[in-house]
Order: C-alpha cells, then structure tokens, then sequence
C-alpha cells in the first residue's frame, strides 16, 4: 500500500495531464528539432570517415606433417610450442612482427585529395606518388598541400615553425631545402579535358613515421580465437579497404616464415651439435685404427684366444656405456648452463637428443620456453612493473630451480652409475693384465676401435634422424582464408541520420520539460483549474487603456462581478469582512484587482474601506490620485489616528493609503495597533479590503493572511505557470490557510471569452488587462 501511495505522490494524474498539456503546446518542436538534426546528421554522414574491415584466418596447428615426423622432432628436442593460443597471438600483435610486414610494405606517405566538405584518403589512384625524406623531423605527421601547376612543374605548401612556406619543383627531380629531400613523380598527364579540373583540385600528402603505422596497425587490429579450435581470425580496420587487406596478407605470410624460422634453427642447432661429437669420434677412430694396423703389422698377430675375446668384449660392452654416459653429463652440463644463462637473446635449449628417455625433463624444458615467450610478448604490451609480467618472472625462476635441482641429481645419478662401472672396467682390466702383453696391447687398441665404432653408429643414427626431420619441416601455421575486405564498418547514412534525429527528438523533449516547468504559463482559467486544488474565483480580460474608473457596462466589470459572487459562495460567514488581495511577483496586477473589487461592492452599497499595507512600494495613492502624508505606516508607528489617515474617494469608499514609507515596514505589520485598525474597519464598515507587498518577496502578506476572513491570491497570465501554483499551496499548507481562492489576471480576449461563453455571459468580444504594477517597474 505504501509503495503505491509512493508512486501516487510520484507521478500523479495532475503531472501526466500537465506533461500532456506542454507538448501539446510544444508539438512544433517535436517536428522541427528531428528534421534539423536528421538534417545534420546526413551532413556528418556525408563528412565523417569510413573505416574498412578486412579479414584473415590463421591455423596454427596444421597436420600436413606426417605422424613418424613429430616423433623424430620429440627425439630431436623439438617440442610443440605453437599450441598456445594466447602466445600466438601476442606474437602476431609484437611490435617486430608488425614492424617486419610494414618493412616489406609502403606505407610511408598518405595521400589526400580535398573536396569542399571532406577530405578523401587515396592509395593507388592518386595521379602522382613522393618519395620525401625529412630533415626537420618535427614535420612527420603533418599535411603537405601539394597543387599542380602543369605536367612538368608542382608547388608545395606547409606549416613550418608557425610559417606558411611554398615551393615550387619539377617532377622527377630531386629537390633539397631545409625541411625536406623530395622527388615527385607524375602518374597521371595533364589534359586538354582535366586540365581545368586538375588545376583547381588540392591534394595533400602526409609523411609517416614507422612508429605511427605500429601503433596505428596494432590499435585497429583485433584478434579472435574461434571456439574449440586453434583457428585465429585477424581482422583490420582502416579507411582504405585494400590497404588493410594487402597487411594482412603480408602479416600473413611474415608470421608463417617466422615459425618455420623457429622450427629450422632448432634443427641446425641439433646438427651443429651431432656434427661436432662425429667429428671428435671420427678422429680417434682414425687414431686407433692406424695404431691397430701398425701393431698387428709388427708383431705379426692374426687372433686371439677365446678367453681373451670375451675378457676384451666384456671390457668394451663398459667401457661403451661409460662413454654414453660421459655425453649424458656433458649434456646435462649444456642444459644447466642454458638453463642459468638462459635470456631474451637466448631463447632456443640446447639439442637434448641424449636423455630422450627422461619426460620429466621435456616437459619442463617445454614449460619454460613457453613461459619465456610469453614474457617477451607481455614486455612489449606493458610496462616492467606490470603485475602479470612480475608473476610471469616469478614463475620462471622457480621453473628454473626446480630444472636444476633436477639436473644436479640427475648427474649425481650418472656418476654413481659411472663409479660402479668404473669397477667393472678395472675387474676386467685385471683379467685382461694375465694375458700376454703383445697380445694385450692388440686387445686394448681393439677394444678402444669397437667402443668408438658403437658411438660413432649411434651419431650417424640421430644425425640421419636430424636430415629426415630437417626434411619434413613445414610451417606449423598456414593461412586457410586469405586476407578479403568485410565492407564498411560502423553506422551506415540511414542509422546516423536516424540516430541524430533521435537526439533532436529527445533535445526537444528537454526543452519542451523546461519550459513547461520554467517558462510555461497558464494562459486561462481551465488550465489553472486543472493543476491546482485553490479554487479559482475568476479572471480578469487583459485590459490595455487604464483609467481610474471602471465602466458599468464591460466586460472587465463583468468579470469583476463574477468575482464578487464567487467571494460570497468561498465563505458564507456572517461577519467575513475582512479581504486581503496580494500576488507572488510584482507586476501581476493586485493592486488594480483590490482596488477594482473595492468600488464594484462599493457601487453594490456596500461601505467599504480599501487599505494599502503595501508599505515597501505603495501605489494605490498614485494610480487613484491621492494624498499620502498619511496612512497605514503613521498609523501603526503612532503617530497618527485611523480617522486622520481616511480619505473618502467615491461613494460608499474610503481610502488608507501607505503613508510615508517607512524604515521598519516588516516591523509595523506586527504592531498591535494592527489589531485596532482592522476591528475599527470591521466595525465601521461592510467590507474592507487589505492590499500587500507579493509574498513571493516581502512576508507581510503572509503574517496578514492568519488576521483576514477571506484571501485572494492575484496571478497574471504571464507569470502564472506550475512552481508558483505549488508554491502557494504551500503557503496555504503552512499557514492552515481557508476561505483563499485564485484570480487570474490577463487573460487574452478570444481565451477570456471562449472560457466565460461556457457560462452564458457572452460579451461579444474580451478586453484584456495587462496592468501590472511591480517592484521592478519603472
């Protein structure tokens, strides 16, 4: 129940019908205000700049690798490190990357041509091209006006240090001045038929730094990852459609080259390192063999024993896997020394083909050089302090610790292994010592041939596996929709031109608001009526000749008429003589309703006394042409009687005027001579009638309204409107007001007559009052 009380109070049928009123009387605006923005909106429309979107999509993970190859590449050390979407496409968006496609690009000059409202950028079709190197750098992104003067010569102008300067070259040479080394070329000759146009059309051209085109390309570019696939859709947004798509396709075609790059450099790596072991193998292959060949020559030795064979095959079988074991340390060395040293410069690991066997160690290997890709990424998007960048950081170096402290039991491991063989090796050196020494030497140097032998075929195996690979690289990444331009992006002309007379729309509902709660005015009676609970006593005709009598036979004394009656029906009391007329502002014609009512009862023979409490600013002495040494202020200051102060002015009428004014006019109004004066005119007359300063400024009205029998409030049609309805309600509130009722002066003649028609008084035609005294009259 209370909610709906809320929403009463909120909105009211007396708010919607006065919402309603005002834009009725406003409806012009509701037309006029979308018909001029629509009508700007298709200018801006017709101005702006389109952007163009262009598109490419990138698969990162192709299949064109045969499955006998991604093993190889396992084997090899080569793990899949473009699986990352997120790292994939901060690579796409780097700095380098973009960079590198704008190299093999020209994008250094834009070039413009200049219409009468707006300015169109053109890329192959402008009928000349630049080649301009800046030696003032400050000119960098600024225009150049470029005119022709015919098909051999141009002028130029530009800005320079808040100077317009102008020069004038040939095409196709070279022209040096303190600001610039330019070369123009003429695509396009002058004819008989375009000669007129070409001289009158102003071109402009705009150099361009590297650095604006980045952040331009990388500001525009957005990157999408289609859902559960490792698809990505790259699109550009730029004013010129092609040139968006001629980058992307370039984009393309740099990135797919970068992560074949990857892939072969790891491979090379791979090689360099097999190549190296071969080679160290190879020379004492050969060492030993020569040694062989020579001993066997003199000592003349063909066999050996058997038991000497298996001593010596036994001592090789140890001796082989001690030397593997030896690569395993030298290996886990080179990790543990990229793994500490390891930086943006030196990103790859190390071939890693010996300890194929360990995942442990793969899969951590893979871990970090995705983790330190994705900080070099981060670092060309934030600044050094950024919080994921620190984390990433973090993550790395616990990575790092957690691969050496693996590596370091890993090689104690080995070693241990390496002891124990060690034992073995010197048990079997022991058995081997009883054979004879000629025949030992022979079984030594045979012994070091094979051990040499086995390694050497194992290199030749992992380098043979390195070539397939090598082979059978492809790029990971292919281009499966090559770059196409979308179209225009943005609002098309009909929603621009809707959506700007949308804004006048409502602009005008603004302005219709605001002046229906600041500026509208209640211009009759039924409009008052309708917005107030005052009752309303009636209306006053504007009224344009003023004289200080009355009529008897007009419409204003009609309606003066029908005020009194209205005033008899607001209290029937027997003894409710006493009437105050006051108003908000000044100027809303008080003090000619008071003192027009006052001789309407008067010619009724009624007696009457009209007093004028208006002690800030009196007019009635004025406007009825009468004395004011004396008045209401001696009166209430004492300093003189009521008798004194009477002024007989008509039959049936006296007059009190203001007298004086005095210096304390709020004061004298709570004097309690007050009280004896009124009860004087309540005695010795039928009705008096008390005019007041406007209670919108002075609170003399208000004090008075407790003391009077009946109270009308004078509002004039030009300052009547809904903050001055609700602020006499107020008052009324405040003051526990009764028997108050409402008279709207000023009302125009067709509005005035259309109103009283309806009540059978029909004068023929309305005067109109547009009296008004005021404090702010001059």
């Amino acid at each position: 129940m209370s909610n709906n009380q809320q929403q009463e109070t909120l909105i009211s049928l007396k708010d919607l019908r006065w919402i309603l009123k005002i834009i009725i009387k406003n409806w012009y605006l509701f037309i006029l205000f979308p018909l001029f923005f629509g009508v700007i909106g298709k200018f801006m429309s017709y101005k702006s700049v389109k952007d163009y979107s262009a598109q490419v999509q990138i698969l990162l993970k192709s299949n064109d690798v045969y499955d006998y190859q991604n093993s190889i590449n396992n084997n090899i050390g080569i793990y899949n490190v473009y699986g990352d979407i997120l790292n994939q496409t901060r690579i796409l968006k780097s700095y380098d990357l973009v960079e590198q496609s704008l190299s093999k690009l020209n994008f250094d000059v834009s070039y413009f041509i200049v219409g009468r409202i707006r300015t169109n950028e053109m890329f192959n079709n402008c009928p000349f091209t630049v080649n301009i190197t800046l030696l003032n750098t400050g000119l960098f992104e600024r225009r150049f006006d470029f005119y022709y003067i015919d098909n051999e010569s141009y002028k130029i102008e530009s800005e320079v240090g808040g100077e317009r300067k102008v020069y004038q070259h040939k095409f196709n040479e070279e022209a040096i001045t303190d600001e610039y080394i330019l070369t123009a070329y003429n695509k396009s000759l002058i004819t008989s038929k375009n000669k007129e146009l070409r001289s009158q059309t102003k071109y402009q051209f705009i150099p361009h730094t590297k650095q604006y085109w980045v952040s331009r390309i990388i500001s525009n570019m957005e990157i999408k990852n289609i859902d559960y696939t490792s698809i990505l859709t790259i699109s550009l947004k730029d004013p010129v459609a092609i040139r968006a798509k001629m980058f992307l396709d370039t984009l393309s075609s740099v990135y797919i080259q970068y992560t074949l790059e990857n892939q072969l450099f790891i491979n090379d790596n791979t090689q360099n390192y097999i190549q190296k072991q071969l080679d160290n193998v190879i020379e004492v292959l050969d060492s030993v063999s020569s040694e062989l060949e020579l001993m066997r020559d003199e000592k003349g030795i063909l066999d050996l024993s058997r038991e000497s064979k298996v001593y010596f095959d036994q001592l090789i079988n140890y001796e082989t896997q001690r030397r593997q074991l030896d690569l395993d340390i030298h290996s886990l060395d080179n990790l543990k020394d990229y793994v500490i040293n390891a930086n943006e410069d030196k990103l790859m690991p190390p071939s890693f083909y010996l300890l194929e066997s360990d995942p442990y160690l793969k899969i951590a290997l893979t871990k970090l050089y995705e983790a330190q890709t994705k900080k070099i990424d981060l670092s060309y998007t934030v600044k050094g302090n950024h919080q994921e960048l620190e984390r990433l950081q973090e993550n790395i170096i616990s990575q790092k610790k957690d691969i050496l402290i693996y590596v370091s039991n890993t090689r104690n491991a080995i070693e241990e292994k390496i002891t124990d063989l060690d034992k073995e090796i010197q048990y079997f050196e022991t058995l081997v010592k009883r054979i004879p020494k000629t025949k030992r030497d022979i079984l030594s140097v045979n012994r070091k041939l094979e051990v040499n032998e086995k390694l050497y075929v194992f290199l030749l195996e992992k380098r043979a596996n390195t070539f397939i690979a090598k082979s059978g690289i492809v790029p990971q990444t292919k281009v499966i929709e090559k770059a196409r331009v979308l179209g225009a992006i943005g609002s098309s002309a009909q929603n621009v031109i809707l959506m700007y007379a949308f804004i006048g729309f409502c602009l005008a509902g603004i302005l219709t608001f605001i002046r229906g709660l600041f500026f509208s005015r209640y211009e009759n009676i039924s409009e008052l009526s309708e917005n107030t609970i005052i009752p309303i006593l009636g209306s006053l005709p504007l009224v344009k000749d003023i004289t200080v009598d009355i009529p008897a036979k007009a419409n204003i004394t009609e309606a003066l008429r029908g005020i009194r009656t209205s005033l008899s029906y607001l209290n029937q009391k027997e003894k409710s003589n006493l009437l105050l007329i006051t108003s908000i502002h000044p100027g809303e014609g008080k003090t000619f309703t008071s003192s027009r009512l006052a001789m309407i009862y008067a010619r009724s023979g009624k007696k009457v006394l009209l007093i004028d409490f208006d002690m800030h600013k009196p007019k009635i002495h004025k406007y009825l042409e009468l004395q004011n040494q004396k008045g209401a202020s001696t009166i209430l200051s004492g300093n003189g009687s009521v008798e004194e102060a009477i002024q007989p002015f008509k039959e049936n009428m006296d007059i009190i005027s203001s007298g004086p004014v005095p210096p304390n006019a709020s004061e004298l109004i709570l004097s309690p001579i007050m009280e004896d004066l009124l009860a004087y005119g309540r005695e010795h007359y039928d009705y008096v009638f008390i005019d007041t300063p406007p209670i919108g400024l002075v609170s003399d009205g208000i004090v008075l309204l407790k003391k009077v029998d009946t109270s009308v409030f004078v509002m004039n049609t030009q300052k009547a409107n809904k903050k001055g309805v609700d602020f006499l309600e107020d008052i009324i509130n405040q003051v526990d007001g009764k028997h108050i009722g409402l008279v709207l002066n000023g009302v125009k003649q067709g509005k005035w007559k259309t109103y009283y028609g309806k009540y059978g008084y029909g004068y023929g035609y309305g005067y109109g009052y547009g009296y008004g005294y005021g404090y702010d009259e001059k």
